[in-house]
């Protein structure tokens, strides 16, 4: 490293002017920046042949150049000015890599008085430029030339070169070498504390990726659901254990064989084109039922879905997620008997919520009430029966619904067409499995014609009473007058 000058108080940077000579408007404006930050003028050529005129009409304190340039390079640059006897004086620095020591070479003959290497540090770029600015002797680079033999890359060379600009180039060469292996043992630091750094993450995310296989197998293992792999070719790749638990075949005997073979005839066809239309959509998720052989023989209904994984090369194949859901659909048989039962009873049936709402109505319900289904949706059940049930009745049906009991009771309603019509009723709560009332249900038996029947053969049996009575009172008067005969009889016969 150089010794820095100490700045003398007559120094400022405003008084000098340093020309930059560079053909890279980028290397230009950044170079220019940090000189008119330090507080120097800065002028930009874009070549060498501009920064001869430049320097012949600026006559810059100090210059600049880049060495790679159009037109003339930079060490050609160099020559040319040391020509000028206006100009040779002018301390140049040589922006340059460095790479060859025949740069070196090249910058003695050519006349420079530093180089400065790429990417350059601009704290060494602003000392330098004080330095060689401030140095004792303007003209020092002025002294007489010797001829000098020099050794590079082991070949002997001859120089001509005066003692202050070779000390001065360098020393320059030495500062920039020093700094370069100052960066490089930062650099290896860094590397160091990186390698370090990524062998923390290398142990961390391994371990990481360990616990994540062994948690994807513990999943895989316990799942209800069983997960198969099937290849392009249709054959069962892999197989999860619960497999066993769905069809009974144990996972090692399922690899190998193809899944078509153990789905049902009749659903192969519509499995193979489901498969078929994975194939050509990479992305594509289906899900669909079919009926898979159990070990035992019997068919089992499977919920399947499905994922083409063909360009995973991890998975190589169509990834199979395989449900059970046969008591699934008995269940669902048995609710459609049961919804088809009462949709079809005779009897109507209406399911409300627990203010009354209406959420379901039978076929009976509407057809007496002479409303459809989607518009005796949300309606209250008292607002549908206003004038046609007592305020009473309502107030006892719903008091017993209250308290969770069932009413049990006959109702007397006008219909939409106006007849009279007598229902057999009963109001019952429905409650779920934690015995919490989410609705309540209704179902009406229309007793019209029997309650005509019993209203009938009660006023016949009323007629009949009166009739018994009249005849009774007819005999029991023909009694009195055949006894007020025979008395009459006997007193005429005395």
């Amino acid at each position: 490293m150089i010794e820095n000058n100490p700045m003398p108080t007559e120094f400022f940077p405003q008084n000098y002017t340093i020309l930059v000579v560079e053909d890279s408007a980028v290397q230009a404006e950044l170079m220019r920046r940090a000189l008119h930050g330090a507080g120097y003028k800065v002028v930009i050529a874009k070549n060498g042949d501009e920064g001869l005129e430049q320097a012949k009409n600026v006559k810059p304190s100090i210059i600049l150049s880049d060495v790679n340039m159009p037109v003339i390079d930079g060490y050609q640059f160099c020559k040319a000015l040391r020509k000028e006897t206006s100009l040779k004086t002018i301390p140049v620095i040589l922006v340059t890599m460095l790479s060859d020591p025949n740069d070196v070479l090249k910058g003695i003959q050519a006349g420079a008085d530093a180089y400065l290497t790429k990417p350059y540090n601009i704290p060494a770029l602003l000392t330098w430029i004080h330095n060689l600015l401030t140095r004792t002797d303007p003209h020092a680079t002025d002294d007489e030339d010797r001829e000098t033999e020099v050794l590079i890359d082991g070949e002997p060379c001859r120089v001509r070169v005066g003692s202050q600009r070779m000390m001065s180039l360098l020393l320059s060469i030495y500062e920039n070498a020093v700094q370069q292996n100052r960066e490089l043992q930062k650099s290896q630091e860094a590397l160091k504390d990186l390698n370090a750094t990524l062998e923390q993450r290398v142990f961390e995310q391994t371990a990481a990726i360990r616990d994540s296989a062994a948690r994807l197998q513990a999943l895989i293992e316990h799942a209800s659901d069983a997960v198969i792999v099937v290849g392009e070719d249709g054959l069962i790749s892999f197989a999860g254990p619960s497999i066993e638990r769905i069809c009974g075949f144990k996972a090692e005997g399922t690899v190998g064989k193809s899944f078509l073979e153990l789905t049902h005839p009749d659903d192969r066809p519509r499995v193979e084109s489901i498969l078929v239309s994975l194939a050509k959509n990479p992305h594509k998720f289906q899900s669909f039922e079919q009926r898979v052989r159990h070990i035992d023989g019997h068919w089992i209904t499977i919920e399947t879905n499905a994922s083409n994984a063909l360009f995973d090369v991890a998975v190589g194949g169509y990834v199979l997620n395989l449900r059970d859901i046969s008591a699934r659909k008995e269940a669902e048989k048995d609710i459609h008997k049961l919804s088809m039962a009462i949709s079809q009873s005779p009897d109507s049936i209406c399911i409300t919520d627990t203010l009354g709402r209406i959420e379901y109505a039978n076929d009976a319900f509407c057809a007496s009430s002479g409303i459809e289904m989607n518009a005796l949706f949300g309606m209250n059940f008292r607002e549908l029966n206003n004038n046609k049930f007592s305020d009473q009745a309502f107030a006892d049906i719903w008091s017993a619904l209250e308290l969770g009991h069932v009413w049990r009771g006959e109702l007397h309603v006008q219909s939409h067409d106006d007849s009279k019509i007598v229902y057999d009723t009963v109001f019952a709560p429905i409650r779920q499995a934690d015995a919490v009332i989410s609705n309540y249900v209704s179902v009406q038996k229309d007793i019209s014609a029997q309650h005509a029947m019993k209203l009938e053969i009660e006023h016949h049996h009323l007629l009949l009473e009166e009739l018994v009575k009249i005849r009774t009172a007819e005999l029991v008067d023909a009694q009195e007058h055949a006894e007020e005969a025979n008395r009459s009889k006997s007193e005429f016969l005395a």
